[in-house]
């Protein structure tokens, strides 16, 4: 396999070399500062090996690697095993942490004589988080610091710290990496956590929720001016996390994570909490499914993609802040699910952007918190991708879209298969969201992997979605009020107006079907907030193809 890094047009290549020609590698992972990029290599056994609860791959020599993006050299390589599949560096750039699956030994039964295994390790359901140095030429070995099943984290803005999500005992807590032994102060194992929540929801990705005033956030108007500055305390670090209504019982007998979305259960709670005291907190929303949220840099927007496990139906909502522990006039409230308030002092969702032809399955914030990427795929027909909660379809046909949250507009643009990888990245979206970036650092532009379909292809599947009775998409680069379901009102009570109807397919990619890396600009329309607002717009200009062969790709952070 070959790592190498393009500019925008595709041209200044530069080959990032592993010694030894290098293995399998996964997760290509940019450093904060665009200076370096973290990498699994992973050396897998001869073929013929046994294969015992993916034991090939548990004893598969591993490494991660941390190579220069200017020169391509080495500067740091760590062994660890099981090999890494997700990267998260500190905000600093002097730590790497990384996610592998902690090995399981066979039995004493299955062992050899003289009390060795006789068959590989296999690979463990429960997942170890692990932090290395990544200063050039350190020579401290991997350190774990969390484990679960599942695991998710996210790295603070400011500082070392771990805000960890351990899905079997479902606990939210705080690590301080940058006090253990590979932040270099002290020795030993990482300091024991901050506990800030032991009735955690389900398989979501807490947050940190960014302070703005340390932070250099474009604005473009007046209005996204007064939007992108959350009044978060300056010196109180806050939280987004997911909570049980009622403490959940986990041991025997008791009730299991997917309970919590059974019908009558209670919904869960998104929570704002202080990092420091968990006992300031504040409800911002209720929901009964699947959450998936993120925080806009800034902290001035929140995007959340709610999904109905038992009927599939999803909704995709963005919610202007600011986010504060104390709520607009003293009062609690929250958002539940499908725009319906709750409380009185509710805050309401500024728009839905969902529809009934298409079903968001993902979504990322631009870097000056103005726009939502999101990747849309047919519900039904050729194509769709049917009930699947929470992934992805690899025959499905799939097209990213943008909204704009200052001129209230959405374009969207060609449809695209996925890269082999690409359903597993999407699994788990809102964890990759917190260390890859699709997004140019202007946000005018992004950048994804894709396989092009053919135009008779295209069509077959529009014909196969009309047949079933649903809305085709609108064409490419178009900006419709049908793309959006809207809840605007005056004093935060929320009101709600519609637009339906249907038009042309998108047009598809006209090229060999092979995985390549596509850059695509954002049409002038969508940003131009001086312009009336328009139904449809021209069309873009099609996705620039930059590489080819190309199955992870992410744009530099600077």
């Amino acid at each position: 396999m070959r790592l190498a890094t393009v500019a925008p047009d595709g041209s200044n290549g530069l080959s990032l070399e592993l010694e030894s020609g290098g293995g399998l590698l996964l997760q290509p992972t940019w450093s904060p500062d665009g200076a370096y990029v973290a990498v699994a290599d992973v050396r897998l056994p001869m073929l013929g090996t046994k294969r015992d609860g993916g034991g090939a791959l548990a004893s598969a020599a591993a490494y991660v690697v941390i190579l220069s993006a200017l020169d391509g050299t080495e500067v740091r390589r760590v062994r660890v095993s099981p090999p890494p599949f997700y990267f998260q560096w500190s905000a600093d750039g002097s730590l790497l942490t990384f996610l592998h699956n902690e090995p399981v030994l066979p039995s004493s039964a299955e062992a050899g004589g003289g009390g060795l295994p006789s068959s590989p390790p296999r690979r463990s359901r429960r997942v170890r988080a692990s932090v290395v140095s990544a200063a050039p030429g350190a020579d401290t070995d991997a350190v774990p610091f969390a484990g679960g099943h599942p695991l998710y984290y996210a790295m603070s803005p400011e500082g070392g710290k771990a805000l960890v999500y351990a899905g079997d005992d479902r606990k939210v807590s705080v690590y301080d990496l940058a006090a253990g032994p590979v932040g270099g102060a002290g020795v030993g194992g990482v300091p024991s956590p901050q506990v800030l929540s032991r009735s955690s929801g389900a398989l979501a990705t807490p947050q940190w929720l960014p302070r703005p005033h340390r932070q250099a956030t474009a604005v473009g108007s007046a209005a996204e001016s007064a939007v992108s500055v959350a009044a978060a305390d300056d010196d109180e670090p806050l939280v987004l996390l997911l909570e049980d209504v009622r403490p959940v019982d986990v041991g025997a007998g008791g009730r299991g994570a997917s309970d919590t979305f059974s019908a009558g259960s209670p919904p869960q709670a998104l929570v704002l909490m202080s990092a420091t005291d968990p006992s300031r907190r504040r409800v911002l929303g209720r929901f009964w499914g699947h959450v998936r949220y993120a925080v806009a840099p800034g902290g001035g927007r929140l995007a959340v993609l709610v999904t109905n496990p038992l009927s599939g139906r999803e909704e995709l909502s963005v919610i202007e802040g600011p986010f504060t522990l104390d709520p607009p006039g003293g009062a609690g409230g929250g958002v539940d699910a499908y725009g319906g308030a709750r409380g009185g002092a509710a805050i309401p969702a500024d728009a839905i952007l969902s529809n009934p032809a298409n079903r968001a399955v993902a979504f990322f914030w631009s870097p000056d918190g103005r726009r939502l990427l999101f990747l849309t795929t047919p519900r039904n027909g050729a194509g769709g991708n049917g009930g699947v909660i929470g992934g992805a379809a690899r025959n499905a046909l799939y097209a990213w879209a943008v909204f704009d949250a200052v001129t209230g507009r959405v374009a969207r643009f060609v449809r695209h298969r996925l890269p082999t990888v690409g359903p597993l990245l999407l699994s788990f979206f809102d964890q990759h969201a917190r260390s890859t970036t699709f997004w140019a650092p202007d946000s005018a532009s992004f950048v994804y992997a894709g396989i092009p379909v053919e135009e008779g292809e295209e069509a077959a599947v529009g014909e196969a979605a009309g047949n079933a009775g649903a809305a085709t998409p609108a064409p490419a680069g178009a900006v419709s009020d049908s793309e959006a379901r809207w809840l605007r009102g005056s004093g935060g009570s929320g009101g709600t107006s519609s637009a339906g109807g249907a038009s042309a397919p998108l047009p598809p990619m006209r090229s060999a079907a092979a995985p390549a890396a596509f850059v695509q600009t954002l049409p002038a329309a969508l940003m131009d907030a001086t312009l009336p607002r328009a139904d449809l717009v021209d069309a873009v200009e099609p996705p620039r193809r930059v590489a080819d062969g190309v199955q992870y790709t992410s744009w530099s952070p600077c």
